[in-house]
C-alpha cells in the first residue's frame, strides 16, 4: 500500500510556483499529471508523501492550488480522499 498527497492547480504557473516555493523550504515534491480520477484546469499536480503533511500544511496559506486530495494506493486500486 503506497499513501500520498496530491495539490491540483488552475494553471501550470501555478503549479511551478508552488513546486519552487515547496522546494526553497527544503520539502521534497515532484509535478506529476493529475490522475485520470481528478480533473483540473491544468493536467498537472505537485506530489508529496505523507510524511511531509505537516510541513506542508503549515506553508499552504502562502501558496496558490485549487485542491488537496490524499491519495491511498493499493495494487491497481486508488482511492482519493478531498481533504482541502
Amino acid at each position: 500500500m503506497e499513501e500520498y498527497y496530491l495539490l491540483t492547480f488552475e494553471n501550470t504557473h501555478q503549479a511551478i510556483s508552488c513546486e519552487k516555493t515547496l522546494q526553497n523550504q527544503g520539502l521534497s515534491v515532484r509535478i506529476i499529471p493529475i490522475p485520470t480520477e481528478l480533473t483540473s484546469g491544468c493536467g498537472l499536480s505537485l506530489r508529496f508523501e505523507k510524511e511531509k503533511f505537516s510541513s506542508v500544511s503549515k506553508i499552504l496559506n502562502t501558496i496558490v492550488y485549487t485542491a488537496l486530495y490524499k491519495v491511498i494506493k493499493n495494487g491497481f486500486n486508488k482511492e482519493l480522499t478531498h481533504v482541502l
